[in-house]
């Protein structure tokens, strides 16, 4: 009886153990999995550029014929000032050669817990007043992010096709998305792929 008695007890005691190890683990996948701080993607003063998107960068005029198409590419955010609440940056681009810089607007949203995963962006070079789009950041690492792109209303919809941004952070300006981040777009973002970033963006104007 107690030799039963002693056997119970060890295995209780290794069923509580185990138990303990699986709620820590629980604990440690819930923290990697909270979702990126937008904040922080602001908080360097560094160029980032627009790698990819799900958005064609080549734009129709239509009103006239033969028709003007207009490429956008070399896409990067550039940071004027910001607070823990807002952000004032550019959004500059070479379009058909020439240097072209929109001043945008980028308003964070708190309600989480205090840490904000998304902005609503009015365009200030535009005077306007009501934000146009909502970003959210959906994947951060290895100087590589991607943001899902709605209107100022909604929120990213699991198991929908998302329309995306993907930026990478310059260096030497040889950027190429890490293996995951690219793993992350394929998944999440189903569109088709317009690459906005190439080689010779470091010798743009603007530059």
């Amino acid at each position: 009886m107690r030799v039963f008695a002693s056997i119970i007890a060890f295995l209780t005691v290794l069923l509580l153990c185990i138990a303990a190890k699986d709620i820590k683990k629980s604990d440690s996948e819930t923290i990697r999995q909270k979702p990126p701080n937008i904040i922080k993607f602001f908080q360097r003063n560094q160029r980032i550029w627009r790698y990819q998107q799900t958005q064609s960068n080549v734009i129709t005029y239509k009103e006239v014929k033969p028709h003007i198409k207009f490429l956008q590419q070399c896409i990067f955010l550039e940071k004027i000032n910001m607070s823990d609440t807002k952000v004032y940056f550019y959004e500059k681009m070479d379009v058909n050669g020439d240097p072209v810089s929109i001043q945008l607007f980028g308003e964070f949203d708190k309600k989480a817990k205090g840490v904000s995963g998304s902005m609503l962006v009015t365009d200030q070079s535009a005077n306007d007043t009501k934000p146009f789009l909502r970003m959210t950041l959906a994947h951060a690492k290895g100087g590589c992010s991607i943001f899902i792109l709605t209107s100022p209303e909604k929120f990213p919809t699991e198991g929908r096709p998302q329309k995306c941004e993907m930026y990478v952070r310059s260096r030497k300006r040889a950027n190429t998305p890490p293996e995951d981040c690219r793993s992350f777009y394929k998944e999440h973002c189903k569109e088709k792929a317009y690459t906005t970033y190439n080689s010779a963006c470091g010798a743009a104007k603007y530059m």
